[in-house]
């Protein structure tokens, strides 16, 4: 009898404070992923350089292949990310067989055709994931054109 009690009266106090804790907590904010990547759509392996400065980082793609260059995660109220890749990066370089085969500067954005640094020259998929987050991603692919 005395533990029925007990177990009422533990009741009646934590059910109170259950709901108060839960019930006052703000709702954690909402972040999706955006991905960057660079596609190798030719038939030879390449070295994508990316350029910050003085620092070149190579990064070697295999033919038919892809790699990511950035991933983030970001709140969806502040947009679409996609200048976040483009950020600190001076220039790209695309090498075949230790020969330089294209070079895209930043300086250089504002040319018209394709270019490494405007949003247009970029697939973009977005992916609705079961958690109810996003999956924004970037492509851009390296063509045979750009080995010439």
């Amino acid at each position: 009898m005395k533990i029925r009690k007990i177990i009422k009266l533990l009741c009646c106090i934590s059910f109170p404070c259950c709901i108060s804790f839960s019930s006052c907590d703000p709702p954690l904010p909402h972040y999706d992923k955006c991905i960057w990547r660079i596609e190798n759509n030719t038939n030879k392996s390449i070295i994508f350089n990316i350029v910050v400065g003085q620092n070149i980082e190579p990064i070697h793609i295999a033919a038919g292949e892809f790699t990511t260059i950035q991933t983030k995660y970001f709140l969806i109220e502040d947009g679409e990310p996609f200048g976040d890749v483009l950020e600190n990066k001076d220039s790209i370089i695309i090498m075949l067989n230790d020969q330089v085969k294209k070079t895209w500067r930043k300086t250089d954005s504002d040319k018209s055709g394709r270019h490494f640094y405007n949003q247009s020259s970029w697939s973009f998929d977005r992916t609705r994931r079961k958690t109810h987050s996003e999956h924004y991603i970037f492509t851009f692919t390296i063509e045979d054109e750009d080995l010439n």
